[in-house]
């Protein structure tokens, strides 16, 4: 006859094991998984880089001011430096940073007014030319 200490298991145990025991391979809330890896993912960065949109504003003014030429150029020369500045800032640490699209296009509008900006010297060029030929 068993004591009453020991419970006697009539199908003896379990395939399965315990199922009231915690699951060794499924993390806790908070917890770490057992392969290192965190069980949440880290949060993404909410800070903009502080100078993201200096190069879009810089870009877009060299856009924009590229018919005048020097001044277009100038500005948009800056918004590709700061632009680049950024964006390789912004690469080497992810996670600390947002605004690249920012940064990218800074760069791109900042091109653009370099090149209208070399465009119109071209166009002014070709003008005066024009004009010094056409009165000989």
């Amino acid at each position: 006859m068993p004591s009453y200490g020991d419970p006697v298991q009539p199908y003896g145990e379990s395939p399965y094991g315990n199922p009231y025991e915690a699951n060794p391979y499924q993390t806790s809330f908070g917890g770490v998984s057992p392969y290192g890896a965190p069980s949440m993912p880290a949060p993404m960065p909410t800070t903009p880089h502080p100078q993201a949109a200096l190069a879009l504003i810089l870009g877009i003014l060299g856009t924009v001011l590229g018919f005048g030429c020097i001044i277009g150029g100038l500005v948009g020369i800056g918004g590709i430096v700061v632009g680049r500045r950024v964006k390789n800032e912004i690469d080497a640490d992810p996670g600390r940073y947002t605004g690249r699209s920012q940064a990218v296009a800074g760069i791109v509008t900042g091109i653009i007014g370099v090149s209208i900006c070399v465009l119109a010297t071209l166009f002014i060029v070709l003008a005066i030319v024009a004009g010094i030929s056409s009165n000989f």
